[in-house]
């Protein structure tokens, strides 16, 4: 491995280890839940009590108000009034 590559990798794995949320969309052809959004969540280095992953019940798009009310949410939450 070279020492670009493992810069990038240890750059990846410090960035991915924030606290962090995902919304997915059930039937999303897309980014199918099994090959796709399953791994990518599984692989985020955040630790699971850090991590929260919503699934709606759509395709690719998901609602933007859920979506927009939970996002607010975090914010307030992690951020602060």
């Amino acid at each position: 491995m070279s020492a670009a590559t493992a810069r990038g990798s240890t750059r990846r794995n410090r960035l991915l280890s924030r606290r962090c949320g995902d919304a997915d969309g059930q039937f999303d052809n897309t980014y199918p839940i099994k090959t796709s959004q399953d791994p990518f969540f599984r692989l985020l280095g955040t630790p699971d009590g850090a991590k929260k992953r919503l699934v709606y019940q759509d395709n690719h798009g998901v609602p933007k108000v859920p979506m927009i009310k939970e996002a607010l949410r975090w914010y307030d939450t992690y951020l602060g009034r």
